[in-house]
């Protein structure tokens, strides 16, 4: 869940909420929602900050199945920002020497049974190629809602059906429905067979979707391609960190499941917890939002309790972990290689080839990151990566779960692996 009015104590922004549906054509209108849409409240304007950039060439994929959209597009040349724990890179497929981004959001699809004001059964898009072809940043692009300000990214325009029907104003845009926590109204997104023909999603989703394809009101035609079954990414079915309303998600064996982030999360006991509200803000309100609460390189993901070896603790070191020996003397490697360069370079001989290093001597060298010096957070693995190593400490479960499937025992409980087998022993290869 996420909420788009943050609670009175953080005193930070409010907006009206209205329980309205999916902003379509005429044709696509289910029955009894056009009036209640057309009470919609003032409505607000948001700003995306985040750090997701523009993606140059980047192309979408609907999954009427998984109820996921999956953007990727290429990473601006001279791009050097790092990219947040959601995004996932690969190589350009198409072998131009460029990084591939991957993005993947929750997203709600059509319920069966609803009916359009002139009778006819509400569905889903027809699968099939589209473009992004009109919509508004702010608002509906027709007469019927306005969504709360979010962006209206309309990619069906005066499509016709295979059955001669002529359906529009489909579209992406923010949520519809909300859920009163605290005395406080948050949106939050049914992901599911749901709505009347579009796909809403969260209000920050849509605004960082709008950001990474430049959205334009559809003049840069970004494609759009809607699938009947699941999409998937490296030969497994996609799925994305959000709950299913309505539907089964595929099993974890058979998924890649993409991580998710949020302005605020409301856990399962009802509480609620700050993770980026400065990403998405009310645009009049960013400068007063309060700072985010968690690592935007790794998300905050909880790996268990880490296990140092015997006679070393963990202690944070800028925004990571190291193991440090409890007389405070020494801090457990192994490191990355461009540790070990500045280690050489600080004249440290032989001991830069070692896994122990003097504690205070290996802090420096590591930096104040989520990730140590050399590394970047792996989207795949939930573990910082440097070519095809993955670095810990790792917690006691998964070691145990190496020693099992034969990683060896000197491996295993060393705290660098080779990430591939760290993903495929997670189950995320």
């Amino acid at each position: 869940m996420s909420s788009m009015k943050y609670l009175g104590r953080w005193g930070m922004l409010a907006l009206a909420l209205t329980s309205v549906a999916c902003t379509v054509a005429p044709d696509d209108v289910a029955q009894g929602e056009d009036p209640l849409l057309r009470k919609t409240a003032s409505t607000s304007s948001w700003s995306y900050r985040g750090p997701v950039p523009e993606l140059d060439a980047p192309r979408l994929t609907v999954s009427l199945a998984g109820h996921t959209v999956h953007v990727a597009g290429l990473l601006p040349r001279g791009h050097s920002a790092p990219l947040p724990f959601h995004a996932i890179t690969e190589p350009d497929p198409a072998g131009s020497g460029r990084t591939m981004v991957h993005l993947v959001y929750p997203i709600a699809t059509v319920a069966e049974g609803g009916r359009t004001e002139e009778g006819l059964p509400t569905r889903n898009p027809e699968p099939n190629d589209y473009v992004v072809c009109g919509g508004d940043n702010f608002h509906a692009s027709n007469r019927i809602g306005e969504f709360g300000g979010f962006p209206f990214i309309e990619y069906v325009c005066n499509h016709r059906d295979a059955d001669g029907r002529v359906r529009g104003g489909i579209a992406f845009h923010g949520p519809i429905t909300s859920r009163t926590i605290e005395g406080s109204s948050y949106w939050y997104l049914k992901r599911g067979p749901v709505s009347h023909a579009c796909n809403r999603m969260l209000g920050e989703h849509v605004l960082e979707l709008a950001h990474a394809i430049g959205f334009d009101r559809g003049a840069r035609r970004t494609p759009v391609k809607v699938i009947a079954g699941f999409d998937t990414f490296r030969g497994k079915k996609i799925d994305v960190d959000h709950p299913a309303t309505g539907w089964t998600r595929p099993a974890a064996s058979e998924s890649f499941v993409f991580p998710m982030w949020q302005a605020v999360k409301t856990r399962d006991d009802g509480t609620t917890a700050l993770e980026f509200p400065q990403w998405a803000c009310e645009t009049s309100r960013c400068a007063s939002m309060p700072p985010n609460a968690a690592d935007p390189e790794t998300g905050g993901l909880p790996r268990g309790e880490i296990a140092c070896p015997a006679d070393y603790h963990p202690e944070t070191v800028g925004r990571g972990v190291m193991c440090v020996g409890d007389d405070g003397a020494n801090a457990w490697g192994p490191y990355t290689q461009a540790m070990v360069a500045g280690c050489r370079s600080g004249g440290g001989g032989r001991v830069c080839d070692s896994d122990r290093w003097a504690a205070s001597f290996a802090k420096r060298l590591r930096g104040d990151g989520a990730c140590p010096v050399g590394a970047r957070f792996d989207a795949v693995t939930g573990y910082c990566a440097e070519g095809e190593s993955a670095f810990g400490p790792f917690p006691a479960d998964v070691i145990d779960r190496c020693v099992r499937s034969g990683g060896g025992e000197t491996t295993c409980r060393s705290a660098r692996w080779n990430r591939f087998f760290l993903a495929r022993l997670l189950g995320r290869l």
